[in-house]
């Protein structure tokens, strides 16, 4: 897949802006004249959602009551023309047509995106971490949209009836009943993913400049569903076991990556990950795959920004930034 072209209308402060793209994109200009939100504008077209936010009525211009995103692309050497529209609902159009199986098209169309706020593997919250290993996965699997789902639906039942202080135990039990072979799926997805994460980490993190002398490696910590404290659930209003508890976890060296890691290797190593990513969706999918980097020089010596580059260089991708890297790339400049 190649993006050609994108069309923002309404879009944060992109009230009707139009960009043409090349394979190596760079955008840059003054702080606020829209180069994330350009980003933000790609990955929501592209995957329905944005990466800085969960609600998408936040992306409407504060002035405006919709927005539209269209957009051209090649894959296949066929042409195809994406819209999304959206004011309460998306509404998402291919050459005209309504698109009704939205997630067939966002497995099939993998993004990954890096900005300071969400780190992916290395952001601060679990949640994002947890989002960005499932991320993975759907791209894998699509049929493991299902499994999330199917466990969210059940984990927010079980919210409301504790919430209401609902004691009938023989309900709770029907509940993990059905969590279970969910869990079950989830827990395996995620531990294997996070196997072959550790193994494509061994083998590229190695040319890292300056970073060759040190190891990396992830964990993953499954929560298990337990029973036993639905007392102290009901007593604190809160689901304490399950998926959405897992954790991921770093260690540099042997040591707690969380502790000891400076600016510079904490993102050195999230890209690595993104890296990473890419390999595993490449190998295992044969998916041509879009980057989207936000400020990917901040925290960077010109070493490691030329290595990182020429790591991603076979993908089409899009950075920011508000000094020119390279000259040989399209630069769209913001006002």
């Amino acid at each position: 897949m190649f993006l050609k072209d994108i069309k923002l209308k309404n879009f944060r402060n992109h009230l009707n802006s139009v960009f043409s793209f090349d394979y190596r994109n760079y955008i840059t200009g003054k702080n606020g004249s829209g180069k994330t939100s350009l980003l933000e504008g790609i990955s929501v077209i592209l995957t329905g959602k944005s990466f800085k936010t969960n609600r998408l009525k936040s992306l409407i211009n504060i002035e405006k009551k919709f927005f539209e995103i269209s957009s051209n692309f090649v894959e296949n050497d066929v042409k195809y023309n994406i819209s999304l529209y959206y004011d309460t609902k998306k509404r998402l159009t291919i050459n005209g047509k309504r698109h009704e199986n939205i997630i067939n098209f966002y497995h099939n169309h993998p993004v990954i995106f890096y900005s300071p706020e969400n780190e992916g593997f290395l952001s601060k919250e679990q949640e994002m971490r947890r989002n960005f290993l499932d991320r993975t996965i759907f791209y894998l699997d699509r049929s493991y949209i299902g499994s999330l789902l199917g466990y969210n639906k059940l984990l927010e039942l079980k919210k409301k009836y504790i919430l209401k202080d609902v004691k009938d135990r023989l309900l709770y039990k029907s509940i993990h009943e059905k969590m279970y072979f969910y869990t079950k799926e989830i827990h395996n997805k995620r531990s294997n993913l996070i196997k072959s994460f550790n193994t494509y980490i061994e083998k590229y993190l190695i040319d890292i400049p300056s970073f060759n002398t040190e190891f990396f490696s992830l964990s993953y910590i499954p929560n298990h569903l337990d029973e036993d404290i639905l007392d102290k659930e009901l007593i604190i209003k809160k689901v304490l076991s399950g998926p959405h508890r897992d954790r991921i976890l770093f260690n540099l060296n042997g040591e707690s990556f969380e502790n000891i890691a400076s600016f510079g290797q904490r993102k050195s190593l999230s890209l690595c990950c993104i890296y990473c990513f890419l390999k595993v969706v490449e190998d295992f999918s044969k998916k041509s795959i879009i980057l989207l980097l936000d400020e990917l020089e901040s925290g960077l010596d010109v070493e490691r920004v030329s290595f990182f580059m020429g790591l991603f260089d076979k993908y089409q991708y899009f950075l920011t930034g508000q000094s020119i890297i390279d000259k040989d790339i399209n630069i769209i400049k913001l006002s």
